[in-house]
């Protein structure tokens, strides 16, 4: 009988570190696992809260808060659009009316995280953008274009080339020139770059292609004259020359 009873004393024992042992493992598994989800929700809430305050009452202080809160919500998830409110066209459309995007063209994990870069979604907005950073003279000259207001946005693309911009320019204006068939030209703007940007157009089907080539004496001088850092002007024939007068 004293036998029996040891053995139930034992497996009574057992059963208690079993339970013990589980409960470890539970709490292990909480801390490793709930307990940071919870975080990283707390985190993703913060952000999400501080960005809809400046869309409530948009002060540089709350801005100031909203990236903060965004770069500690970044910091630990590590996925852009996680921070962000689903709906972040009010908000770019405020920090753009308002004049306080340039703050954060400044911060590059926020203003990638608001999808400025994704050209097609947000950036038309960027149209209406009257700041100074080079940044945002690209993305504004780039919804223009993309809106057919190429006529504003040539003389943005001319100022950034002139101060030296001319690999991005050129890009643009290699895409501009091949929807707009002016094949001479964009011989002489492949001076930079053989690449062209196939997004920042306007839509509908390009223009019918201009098949003659310029001279190569007049093709090199044109090359040269920009390689100087001068803006050499469109073949008359191009469209662009006309969209620009």
């Amino acid at each position: 009988m004293s036998l029996n009873k040891s053995k139930v004393g034992e497996w009574m024992i057992n059963i208690s570190c079993l339970v013990g042992v589980l409960g470890i493992l539970a709490s292990l598994i909480y801390f490793a696992f709930i307990k940071d989800s919870i975080i990283e929700q707390r985190l993703i809430d913060e952000s999400i809260s501080s960005i809809e305050a400046y869309t409530k009452s948009p002060s540089n202080e709350n801005l100031s808060i909203a990236i903060f809160k965004h770069s500690e919500c970044y910091s630990a998830i590590k996925f852009d659009y996680a921070c962000i409110p689903d709906h972040r066209e009010e908000f770019l459309k405020l920090l753009i009316d308002n004049g306080d995007i340039d703050t954060v063209l400044g911060k590059d994990v926020f203003f990638r995280s608001l999808g400025l870069m994704d050209g097609m979604i947000y950036q038309h907005l960027m149209a209406n953008y009257t700041g100074n950073e080079k940044i945002g003279l690209f993305l504004k000259a780039d919804a223009l274009a993309r809106q057919g207001d190429v006529k504003s946005a040539l003389p943005i693309y001319k100022e950034l080339f002139l101060e030296g911009n001319h690999y991005q320019v050129a890009v643009r204006l290699r895409g501009l020139l091949s929807y707009y068939g002016c094949h001479p030209d964009y011989e002489v703007w492949g001076e930079f770059t053989e690449q062209f940007s196939q997004s920042v157009r306007p839509h509908g089907s390009p223009y019918p292609a201009q098949e003659s080539s310029l001279p190569v004496p007049e093709l090199v001088n044109r090359r040269i004259m920009l390689r100087n850092g001068e803006f050499v002007p469109f073949m008359p024939e191009c469209p662009l020359s006309r969209l620009t007068k």
